[in-house]
């Protein structure tokens, strides 16, 4: 934690980073039918779900492709339908 004088700034880890956005990625595709998002629309839904953007710098990446690397445990980039599509690999809730 950073303190300047009045203020304290909370900072994480990568590791405790990509805790938080596995976990924002899956309520996201929650909210689409089979939990799956083309990759192209993905930043944007992000955008308008969580009313900031997505920064990829953030998480030491440089595409969405290379994000959904980082977070194997909770999605997955497929090829659906001739789309790449980004999607769940957790059971819908």
């Amino acid at each position: 934690m950073l303190e300047d004088e009045d203020e304290k700034i909370l900072t994480l880890t990568e590791s405790e980073l990509l805790n938080v956005l596995e976990e924002q990625v899956l309520d996201l595709l929650r909210g689409y039918p089979e939990q799956i998002l083309p990759v192209p629309e993905f930043l944007a839904a992000y955008m308008k779900y969580y009313g900031h953007s997505l920064r990829l710098a953030n998480y030491s990446c440089l595409s969405v492709m290379e994000l959904v690397g980082k977070i194997p445990r909770v999605a997955k980039v497929k090829s659906i339908a001739s789309q790449i599509s980004f999607l769940s690999i957790r059971g819908i809730s």
